[in-house]
């Protein structure tokens, strides 16, 4: 039996001004499965989860205007090619094409982000002979000279269980 389960931990990008040992704390997290008929739990879990310290596979900058809203739309095949080294490039290549065959699913690190993935090429692209993906990311720029840093998780099926790559992502706004 496979259960799905999505476990998000906040992280506001401080973590490089913390401690050490604080970085290295681990957090026990208590998992109840409750069957909706039943209301209330048949089976308890507890999990140990230790922060691991994120790579980052591309790192993205934008510009625009203060109290503007960024849109970038980003293709996957140009996110992959631009690497200096080419084994990483065919090997992250390699990875999001056998990704492609399922839904591809992301996600940001704040809530003010809208992160979408789409497909150029319509529904039959999802059988592999369409164009490729494009992830689609949208905020809303505060006052210059504000630089705001979150991260854009690219993830290999639906549940977001299988990780592809790591975005980080800055956006400075800039005086009209």
């Amino acid at each position: 039996v496979s259960i799905p389960l999505i476990f998000r931990m906040s992280w506001d990008g401080s973590e490089s001004l913390r401690q050490p040992q604080e970085q290295q704390q681990q957090h026990v997290v208590t998992v109840e499965f409750i069957p909706l008929e039943l209301g209330y739990p048949v089976s308890t879990l507890e999990l140990q989860v230790q922060r691991q310290p994120a790579i980052i596979d591309r790192t993205l900058h934008y510009h625009s205007t203060e109290q503007d809203t960024v849109w970038a739309s980003i293709p996957l095949a140009a996110a992959t090619s631009s690497a200096s080294n080419a084994v990483l490039a065919a090997a992250a290549a390699q990875r999001l094409a056998a990704a492609a065959a399922q839904r591809l699913a992301a996600a940001a690190s704040r809530l003010d982000v809208t992160v979408h993935v789409s497909n150029t090429a319509g529904p039959s692209a999802a059988a592999g002979s369409g164009g490729p993906d494009v992830v689609t990311l949208r905020y809303k720029c505060g006052p210059a000279p504000e630089v705001v840093q979150f991260y854009v998780w690219l993830y290999g099926d639906g549940c977001m269980a299988k990780p592809l790559e790591t975005w980080q992502v800055f956006v400075h706004a800039l005086q009209r």
